[in-house]
């Protein structure tokens, strides 16, 4: 049954639900229509999405507890209520420490597959495998500002942030999955230093529920999130620019429809000779430096089809050869209808870029700004200053 049956099912009485310093509400107030309260301490924030409008209900019956980072409760009477909790949303996220002697070493002996045609320029560089403790804020921010994710898969090569011991992944809800466990049956491809490798197999996390956010070590969240800012209707929203597929013909396409110059930041669908689309499929989409919203059963098609897995994850270091399989799974799922495409609404901090450290965290502290997320390209690039002014700012917001 879809959700928009289910809205007729739904019962008057209110289901309220309480976790923490946040109360939702659900009640029927007419057919197809949902009123929906969060309420956070003294202060009650508004979500206008579907099929949701905003009216204050205090009645104080079918109440429950539950847990921010536990399963999703089960209701016995209230179909929609249910459906809308269990709508479960895991965080993946990749991350290495280069600075590991065990790590660097490992990459030094594999060092010369980073020769090869059509390796992309810097893909062995230390930068790409640095870590400045990015992780910690990473994960933080998602509890603090996205405290409807129930787990966080953290994707490492035998390595663990020294900050995480199993006290505080219990506490914040965070699982290791090691590279042998994502690689399973493709052991042959191990050790890889390719993030684009690994992304090919995200679906294949033990446990990962229906649909999870995809993020980098260095995406962090810098305001309060609900699940609705991710999925509408139950389909993705992914962050990033429709494009005409035919680069020759992009310029001109881009003037007709009356797109605005393309945002910095961007990346392109990268399809090359692996990931080849039939010629009727005309827009592909650049997604930007964004935590990514995806439905595991859908990636999973992709990506298991036309021995995409075989061809894609066999090279250690990034190489041209590869397709992008976010950007893959976005452009394919824009053009199914199964993905929805919304500008960019975060900031982004790269070394000598066109905006200032201060500048882009002036914004990102600023009470009216609407940026949701923050990344942070190669904070071990910056100058010591601007470091320590960019990891201030990150303790900050994740007190």
């Amino acid at each position: 049954m879809s959700t928009d049956q289910e809205l007729g099912r739904v019962r008057r009485a209110p289901t309220i639900i309480h976790h923490a310093d946040t109360s939702l509400v659900f009640y029927l107030s007419g057919p197809q229509k949902i009123r929906w309260l969060r309420k956070r301490k003294s202060h009650i924030v508004a979500h206008v999405a579907y099929p949701f409008a905003l009216k204050e209900l205090r009645r104080p019956n079918n109440t429950m507890i539950c847990s921010p980072f536990r399963s999703a409760p089960t209701f016995g009477y209230n179909s929609f209520a249910q459906r809308i909790c269990s709508l479960t949303t895991d965080a993946v996220i990749t991350w290495v420490d280069g600075a590991d002697p065990e790590h660097a070493a490992k990459r030094a002996r594999y060092s010369g597959e980073a020769k090869a045609p059509k390796t992309n320029p810097g893909a062995s560089e230390s930068t790409r495998f640095a870590s400045l403790g990015e992780i910690e804020f990473c994960i933080k921010l998602i509890r603090k500002n996205a405290p409807w994710i129930n787990t966080i898969f953290l994707i490492t090569d035998a390595q663990c942030p020294v900050w995480l011991d199993s006290a505080e992944r219990k506490r914040l809800n965070v699982k290791l999955v090691d590279h042998r466990v994502l690689f399973r049956d493709y052991e042959d491809v191990l050790p890889t230093f390719n993030s684009i490798t690994i992304e090919t197999l995200l679906h294949r996390i033990p446990g990962l529920s229906e649909r999870f956010l995809y993020f980098n070590d260095d995406f962090f969240l810098i305001r309060p999130t609900s699940i609705l800012d991710f999925f509408e209707n139950d389909i993705p929203k992914v962050y990033g620019r429709i494009v005409f597929r035919y680069k020759k013909l992009r310029k001109f396409a881009a003037k007709l429809m009356r797109h605005s110059p393309l945002p910095s930041g961007l990346n392109g669908v990268r399809l090359g000779k692996l990931g080849k689309l039939p010629i009727s499929v005309l827009w592909s989409v650049m997604l930007g430096h964004s935590p990514h919203a995806i439905k595991t059963a859908d990636f999973g098609k992709i990506m298991d089809s036309k021995r995409r897995i075989d061809r894609n994850i066999r090279f250690r270091f990034r190489n041209w050869r590869q397709f992008s399989p976010v950007c893959l799974y976005a452009t394919l799922g824009l053009n199914s209808k199964s993905v929805k495409v919304i500008e960019p609404d975060g900031l982004y901090l790269i070394p000598e870029g066109d905006r200032g450290v201060a500048e882009v965290l002036e914004e990102a502290r600023s009470a009216s700004s609407i940026n949701t997320y923050l990344c942070i390209q190669s904070l071990d690039l910056f100058d010591s200053q601007s470091q320590s002014a960019i990891l201030e700012f990150l303790e900050e917001i994740s007190a």
